[in-house]
């Protein structure tokens, strides 16, 4: 039984580029494993850095403007109860994060 070995070389950041965070990774991790066609194109023309670090840009900026809109509606108060405050906060973060990953990292 042969496992399967991954021939690709590993991604090296240019150095004047700003290194991958969370979504700049994961896009890259569902490329390589779900989208081996794309991941390789970008790859061979030297696009897939800059591809992942637009794709975490995006994400990031879109992040932030979801979250501003969503807090619009004033959420718990923060000293008057901060566990509700916390809760409700990550709920939200969560819900803005799930439509990043539909719309950005996995399409």
């Amino acid at each position: 039984m042969s496992q399967k070995t991954n021939t690709r070389p590993p991604l090296k950041r240019p150095l004047e580029l700003e290194p991958l965070t969370k979504y700049g990774n994961l896009r890259l991790q569902y490329l390589e494993e779900h989208r081996p066609d794309l991941y390789d194109e970008y790859f061979q023309c030297g696009e897939l850095y800059q591809h992942c670090l637009e794709v975490q840009n995006q994400a990031e900026t879109r992040l932030r403007s979801m979250m501003e809109q969503a807090i619009r509606k004033p959420p718990p108060n923060r000293n008057a109860d901060g566990l509700a405050w916390a809760t409700h906060m990550g709920m939200l973060k969560r819900s803005v994060e799930e439509i990043i990953y539909a719309e950005l990292i996995y399409e």
